[in-house]
This record gives C-alpha cells, sequence and structure tokens, in this order.
C-alpha cells in the first residue's frame, strides 16, 4: 500500500510540473472530426490488406458471433428498434437457454432470433419482441401469432 501512495504523489507532483504536456495531448487527442475522418481514411488506405485479412479471421474464427451480427443487422433493417449481441445473448440466459416452444436446449440444438409478434404483422425488433427458438420451431411457426402457434 505504501508503494502506491508513493507513487501516487509522483504522478501528481510530475503533473504539476510538466502541464503543457497535458494541453498538448488533450488538444491532439480531441481533434476535430474532420482531421480524424481524414486520418482515419488515410490508415485504412495505407493498411487495407491487413485490415481485411484481420476481418477474414475474425469471421473464420467466430463463425456464430458473425452469424448473429448479420441477422440482427437484417432485422435492424427490416424493423423499428435496435439490440446488440449482448442484449440477445442475455435475453437467452434469462429464459434459460432453451428454445421457448419445444424447451430443448442450446446444446441440443442452434437457438434462432424469433419476433413473437412477427415484423409482417406489426411487431418490432425491441428485445421484449423477441425470442430464442430452434430452428425447426421457428420455421414452423413463420409469422404466425403466439396465440395461434401451438407447442408440440
Amino acid at each position: 500500500m505504501r508503494n502506491k501512495e508513493n507513487y501516487k504523489q509522483y504522478q501528481q507532483k510530475w503533473r504539476q510540473e510538466h502541464p503543457d504536456y497535458f494541453k498538448k495531448y488533450f488538444t491532439n487527442y480531441h481533434r476535430p472530426n474532420k482531421q480524424v475522418k481524414v486520418y482515419d481514411r488515410e490508415y485504412y488506405l495505407k493498411h487495407k490488406d491487413e485490415k481485411r485479412e484481420s476481418v477474414k479471421r475474425w469471421r473464420k474464427n467466430n463463425p456464430d458471433k458473425f452469424r448473429l451480427l448479420l441477422r440482427i443487422r437484417r432485422h435492424q433493417i427490416r424493423a423499428n428498434g435496435k439490440i446488440n449481441a449482448k442484449e440477445w445473448l442475455e435475453k437467452c440466459a434469462l429464459l434459460g437457454n432453451r428454445c421457448q416452444i419445444c424447451e430443448r436446449s442450446a446444446d441440443e440444438t442452434k437457438l434462432t432470433i424469433d419476433h413473437i409478434i412477427p415484423i409482417s404483422k406489426g411487431g418490432d425488433n425491441d428485445i421484449g419482441n423477441l425470442q430464442p427458438l430452434c430452428f425447426s420451431c421457428n420455421s414452423r411457426k413463420r409469422d404466425k401469432l403466439p396465440e395461434v402457434m401451438i407447442p408440440l
């Protein structure tokens, strides 16, 4: 604990002795947005191939996350509301990582995103309107409303 206190005092003293360092640092860090965009674009153009390879590696190493992100983007385009992968995974965990119709677990089958009230019937893409279903139940449900869908 004593070393932490000494280090903290050292930092405070150094900052007081070098106030210009932090002014310069924060000025560069908070550059105007236009400069940031130009810099980012130039960096991307210089490292385009590296970036593409990095994205390909990530897609290959994380196929489930990638499919989930594509599915979420598709739903966002078609419906009002936005969700993210974290919210979806939390919702699945809250519901026991099970299909809400046949109750098979995520270990037994791949769970998919289902809209309780389908978008075609006026539902939205809010997390409260989503539920995890296995592929077969989701395919069988199609665009039916909840009261029409009967569990097996």
